[in-house]
């Protein structure tokens, strides 16, 4: 399927090995767009019009392409997408065409990221995202600041990352937090953290993004605490890619408040710092 729907893409299944498909292309507004589209094939495969055992036109032939086709493909099965206009508004349907297409494509990035993702969990800042979360179930980091949902994840052709989220109807009898427990095990994957500034800052990282949401693994303060050596930390969330520590009260805890007044702003989560001791974890 094409995503100019002004050019015609019509598909010929050739009686060869293996039931060869070759395409070509007319203007979809023309009366022969499928003969144009043929053309095409002839020059390019050197198709013959008994070789044609079935073929399909995203637009409707019109009514002297009908003809043509059965003249000239006689036993050929012939399927089409989109209704050509009878009214000759060509730009409505195309508009029509472009909006039918793109859920299309959506749908099948869907498909791809649920076939070949992870589930992940992912931070949200509640009061930026009310109208998104009124949707998905979530678990509370920090009353009022940082919640966790779960969603399937995976890079896409464009070197970005898909993501499909569990809904609250999608979770079906599945616990959310049987869900969440799947997600932060393989957040564990690729999760690295490595020291800065001598030893002053850690930066928590992961091939394939998600980094930060590493604070709703267990233990995870516990753990940093070991690492970091202080059991007061600072924890600086600039993104959802992104968490570095420092202990509590040090110069480069002062740093990563820094780094968070200055990062940009108009993503998920939110740029947060939080304060992570024994007593839990809160905005700093």
């Amino acid at each position: 399927m094409t995503t100019d729907p002004s050019m015609n893409m019509v598909a010929f299944r050739l009686q060869r090995e293996g039931g060869t498909i070759v395409t070509g292309h007319g203007r979809t507004r023309d009366d022969d767009a499928v003969r144009q589209a043929w053309a095409m094939v002839q020059r390019e495969h050197n198709a013959a019009p008994g070789e044609v055992m079935e073929l399909y036109s995203e637009w409707e032939p019109s009514l002297a392409d009908n003809v043509f086709i059965a003249k000239a493909f006689p036993r050929a099965k012939l399927t089409y997408s989109f209704s050509r206009p009878a009214n000759g508004q060509w730009d409505a349907a195309f508009a029509e065409a472009r909006a039918t297409i793109e859920r299309a494509e959506a749908e099948r990035r869907m498909r791809e990221v649920d076939e070949q993702g992870q589930l992940v969990p992912v931070l949200w800042s509640p009061r930026t995202a009310a109208e998104m979360l009124q949707m998905l179930p979530y678990r509370e980091i920090v009353p009022g600041a940082l919640v966790v949902t779960v969603a399937v994840a995976a890079p896409t052709p464009r070197g970005t990352i898909g993501m499909n989220h569990v809904t609250r109807a999608g979770l079906g009898d599945t616990p959310f937090e049987e869900r969440l427990a799947a997600a932060t095990e393989s957040l564990t994957q690729g999760l690295s953290i490595n020291a800065y500034n001598d030893g002053e800052v850690f930066g928590v990282s992961r091939e394939g993004g998600f980094a930060a949401s590493a604070i709703a693994l267990p233990g995870f303060g516990a753990r940093m605490a070991q690492i970091v050596g202080s059991e007061d930390l600072v924890v600086a969330i600039t993104d959802a890619d992104c968490a570095f520590l420092a202990a509590a009260g040090s110069p480069a805890a002062q740093h990563l408040r820094q780094m968070v007044a200055e990062a940009p702003r108009g993503g998920q989560p939110e740029p947060t710092l939080l304060r992570l001791n024994g007593r839990g974890i809160a905005v700093a």
